[in-house]
């Protein structure tokens, strides 16, 4: 017996726009009606759906989790299928700035440096955001090594393998918001 199929599904549940913090994965569910109440599926169309998934409830999510910095929005198709019609509509999902913790580049976290020396290593770090970063010392062996204003980790006086081969320090990294921390384990090479 053959059916008539009266319409089109419709889509409903977002708007056209909507706004996700920066790292946050979950975007908005889609929810459809058909008026034949046949079964419907959801697709994703467009030069950012490569991006993004929808599940079988209309579920949109991101793959991986957005970056500000990187991509600012994505523009998408939103599709929903029954057996006859298809029906999309366009959104645009705009991903909010979050400030993020400095990133310590280098240098990692086990060194090494021959006795008699003081220059340990330059600390490498940069904030997602571009603000100017603050270097501070903490931990055990700190009151005995200095840091710049631009990240060089220093010994206030010579390593000596014989008074101390081992050092702890961690290298603080902050945006005046948020720190980040690499704790340093430095050996001293007897010579």
């Amino acid at each position: 017996e053959s059916r008539i199929n009266v319409g089109a599904p419709t889509l409903e549940g977002f708007e056209s726009e909507v706004i996700v913090d920066e790292n946050q994965v979950q975007v908005v569910t889609a929810s459809a009606k058909d008026p034949n109440g046949d079964d419907l599926v959801f697709s994703l169309s467009g030069n950012d759906a490569k991006s993004l998934t929808i599940n079988k409830e209309g579920a949109i999510s991101f793959l991986r989790p957005p970056d500000y910095e990187q991509q600012p929005d994505y523009k998408i198709k939103v599709l929903v299928a029954d057996e006859e019609y298809i029906t999309s509509q366009d959104l645009l999902i705009k991903v909010r700035d979050v400030d993020e913790p400095p990133i310590i580049i280098s240098p990692a976290s086990l060194l090494s440096i021959t006795e008699n020396q003081t220059d340990v290593a330059k600390i490498q770090a940069l904030d997602p955001e571009g603000a100017s970063l603050i270097f501070s010392l903490s931990g055990v062996d700190s009151p005995l090594f200095q840091i710049t204003e631009s990240g060089e980790l220093s010994l206030r006086a010579s390593a000596d393998f014989e008074k101390n081969s081992n050092y702890y320090v961690d290298v603080n990294v902050s945006d005046g918001r948020l720190i980040a921390t690499r704790e340093l384990n430095l050996l001293v090479e007897d010579l």
